[in-house]
């Protein structure tokens, strides 16, 4: 048996364009605020019915329907979780979520220039600054 080929050739230079990694940080406290009142919205916005709808057309086991969110709602439609707790758990696992974000896009990454998420002018201060060097090139 031979060995097999990779399927895709590893870069041995760099990519010919330029690119830069901005990442966003908030505090986790207002975060899981943030992430708390997305969910109550898209409650309000209707994703009970949404997930209503989906089940009732036959989709409850595709994979979309396995994200955060419609997999609570669903369990709270076949009556294993009350409204509440499966209103609870999406928001505790969309934290859980964030939490893992975090922890992949690492603070300490050279590649990355982190700002306040709510520092809207240094951020385009800085794409500002990104753009024009590179029309200077």
């Amino acid at each position: 048996m031979q060995p097999r080929r990779p399927t895709t050739p590893q870069r041995k230079t760099p990519p010919p364009y330029d690119i830069r990694l901005l990442g966003l940080r908030r505090d986790r406290a207002a975060l899981y605020a943030r992430i708390d009142g997305r969910v109550a919205a898209m409650m309000a916005a209707g994703l009970l019915d949404e997930v209503r709808r989906l089940r009732d057309a036959g989709y409850a086991d595709e994979p979309p329907l396995s994200g955060l969110g419609y997999r609570q709602l669903l369990a709270h439609l076949r009556g294993e979780l009350s409204l509440d707790e499966a209103v609870a758990r999406t928001q505790f696992e969309t934290h859980r979520f964030a939490r893992q974000q975090a922890t992949w896009f690492r603070a300490d990454d050279p590649r990355i220039a982190w700002f306040d998420a709510d520092d809207g002018a240094a951020i385009a201060a800085a794409v500002a600054a990104w753009l024009f060097a590179d029309a200077d090139r």
